[in-house]
C-alpha cells in the first residue's frame, strides 16, 4: 500500500466525518497550546507508530511476492 494512499484515506475520513476532524483539531490546538511537551509526545509516537505500520506492510508484501515467485519456479521446473 502506498503512502499516499493513506493520506487520501484520512482525507476522505475527514470530509466524511467533519465533526470529528473538527474535534480532533481543537483537542491538538487546546493540547499544543497547554501542554506541548505531551502534544509533541503524541506526534512524535503516532509518527513512530506510523512508520513501524508502513515498514512491517511493506516487508510482508514483499516477502509475499518472494514466495510466490519461488512456488511459481518450482510448478515451471517439475516434470508433469
Amino acid at each position: 500500500m502506498d503512502f499516499s494512499e493513506y493520506i487520501n484515506a484520512i482525507a476522505d475520513f475527514y470530509r466524511l466525518h467533519p465533526e470529528i476532524a473538527g474535534a480532533v483539531g481543537i483537542l491538538l490546538l487546546f493540547l499544543a497550546y497547554r501542554k506541548p511537551k505531551l502534544f509533541f509526545l503524541i506526534i512524535s509516537v503516532a509518527v513512530l507508530l506510523a512508520f513501524l505500520f508502513q515498514l512491517i506492510i511493506t516487508t510482508g508484501s514483499s516477502s509475499v511476492t518472494v514466495k510466490q515467485k519461488m512456488i511459481n519456479s518450482e510448478m515451471k521446473n517439475s516434470p508433469n
